[in-house]
């Protein structure tokens, strides 16, 4: 069975693309009101690529990942991919959104179940092509414990040594933060207009100069 792997979408744009996030949320839980499976690795590809029956299961070739479906436990635009992030469905959605707003710009952050990786992923198109700017930090030398278990795991790993860390839940979203960070540097760069758009379209979170 393959790993879950969450996805938490950004869209970065102007009016119409604030208004095309609204409408793919519509989307989204419209279906649910008709096919409620709370995994439907279907609607995906029913809703964003207009497929039906059994060609509505995407896999790697169009994701990325071994297959897709929306996370309901998020509140806003996220998905959930198997072994690997959707890169392939957030060059997708870019391909067919600049058309709305030629500068706009998706950023993807992403965490595996266990966590053995977490990351951030911003993509926007350049002249003619999907140019990408990512940052994925390996968590396999870091244990993530719950509050209760945290003591005991941080006493265990000090005899053992088998960890680099030991880290709370909580704290894994830090780690994303600073993948989000480099790869939002990079992307700087490159691109010398994002940082004021960042401001515009994001006013109240924080912009890494």
């Amino acid at each position: 069975m393959a790993n879950f792997v969450k996805c938490k979408f950004t869209f970065i744009g102007n009016k119409l693309i604030d208004d095309l996030v609204i409408e793919m949320n519509k989307r989204i839980t419209d279906d649910i009101q008709i096919h409620s499976d709370y995994a439907d690795t279907s609607r995906v590809g029913r809703i964003f690529y207009g497929l039906t029956g059994q060609d509505a299961i995407l896999g790697f070739d169009e994701l990325g990942s071994k297959w897709i479906h929306d996370d309901q436990d998020y509140v806003g635009l996220g998905f959930v991919g198997g072994w690997d992030p959707v890169r392939g469905f957030q060059d997708h959605l870019l391909r067919h959104a600049s058309k709305l707003d030629p500068k706009l710009i998706i950023l993807m952050e992403y965490e595996d179940e266990s966590p053995n990786f977490v990351g951030a992923r911003y993509v926007l198109m350049k002249n003619g092509e999907i140019a990408e700017y990512e940052y994925e930090l390996d968590m396999t030398d870091t244990l993530v414990a719950y509050d209760s278990d945290y003591d005991e795991a941080t006493s265990n790993n000090n005899e053992t040594k088998e960890y680099r860390e030991v880290i709370l839940w909580e704290d894994v979203s830090d780690k994303i933060a600073v993948c989000k960070e480099i790869a939002f540097r990079e992307i700087k760069e490159d691109n010398p207009w994002i940082p004021k758009k960042y401001l515009e379209r994001n006013p109240n979170e924080h912009c890494f100069f």
